[in-house]
């Protein structure tokens, strides 16, 4: 797990730091302060950092997607061993429709194949793909084994019927913008 390695190797970090400057300004400034200064500041600046780290999580990811990729839908987690995200909501998980991914069958224009990316914290990305009717409001796994009748429409899938306000369905089911340049 390189990203919890790293993850634990930046807040020790922020601790270390905090503790070196606080010694530096006390022996610049010859200055005499009670013990517990030291390990509260220190400790503080952890958990200030990992409530930043968590907190953030989600909107740094998504905002390195590229344009292409529309985020459908996340998925908050809370732990007593982290309380604050009981205050914050701490997004661990989101879906995201991968547009670019998109197939369409001229003789079906109302059904796409796309790609669903399960995005999880510390996790590699999984890719499940999906095929949504868009004029029936509805989805279905794209598994193995899928079969296609004459007509192009996919066989032995078990369709979830959707609300036609669904995110995923209009991620999926709108157009791609014209490419530029």
């Amino acid at each position: 797990m390189p990203f919890t390695l790293f993850n634990t190797l930046g807040t020790l970090l922020i601790g270390i730091t905090v503790g070196l400057m606080l010694y530096a300004v006390t022996k610049t400034f010859k200055l005499t302060l009670p013990k517990w200064i030291f390990p509260t500041a220190i400790g503080a600046s952890m958990i200030a950092f990992q409530v930043y780290n968590d907190a953030t999580w989600f909107s740094r990811t998504a905002g390195d997607l590229p344009p292409t990729h529309v985020v459908v839908g996340r998925f908050s987690a809370t732990s007593p061993l982290r309380p604050w995200t009981y205050v914050l909501p701490v997004h661990e998980r989101f879906q995201v429709i991968d547009r670019a991914s998109a197939r369409r069958n001229p003789d079906v224009p109302d059904l796409v194949l796309v790609d669903l990316l399960l995005v999880t914290r510390f996790q590699p990305t999984l890719k499940a793909p999906q095929f949504f009717d868009c004029a029936g409001n509805r989805r279905a796994d794209a598994h193995e084994g899928v079969r296609f009748a004459a007509d192009g429409t996919p066989q032995g899938v078990d369709w979830e019927a959707l609300p036609a306000d669904d995110p995923m369905l209009a991620a999926a089911c709108a157009p791609l913008p014209a490419p530029t340049g």
